[in-house]
């Protein structure tokens, strides 16, 4: 009894909702999203994230480091590909793309 009574319920909620949403497709009409459907707010313009501030500039070759879970691997700049560098572990040569401003320019020690 409970049960029939729960999907009728569900049924013309469906049905009503759906209605809705037809009524918005037809033609002509703008398909909204989700928080324009529940609130009629419309959602705001997402900002573009401007670049790190003083982020490293790399040259293929060249020594770097970069943390990845708990461990600091040593590599080195294979290739440089838009907002990307591509690195080269020196333990197992597994080749990774890391942002810029996730890796840190290898110092070379001085000769004693």
């Amino acid at each position: 009894m409970l049960e029939n009574v729960i999907k009728d319920l569900v049924q013309s909620e469906m049905a009503r909702l759906l209605g809705q949403l037809a009524k918005q497709a037809s033609p002509g009409a703008v398909l909204v999203s989700a928080p324009e459907l529940v609130t009629g707010a419309t959602p705001r313009p997402r900002k573009p994230r401007p670049a790190p501030e003083g982020a490293p500039v790399f040259s293929v070759g060249d020594m770097v480091t970069y943390r990845q879970g708990k461990g600091v691997f040593p590599a080195r700049v294979i290739s440089i590909e838009g907002a990307s560098v591509e690195v080269e572990r020196d333990g197992d040569r597994k080749r990774v793309l890391r942002p810029p401003h996730k890796l840190t320019p290898q110092v070379a020690e001085p000769a004693a």
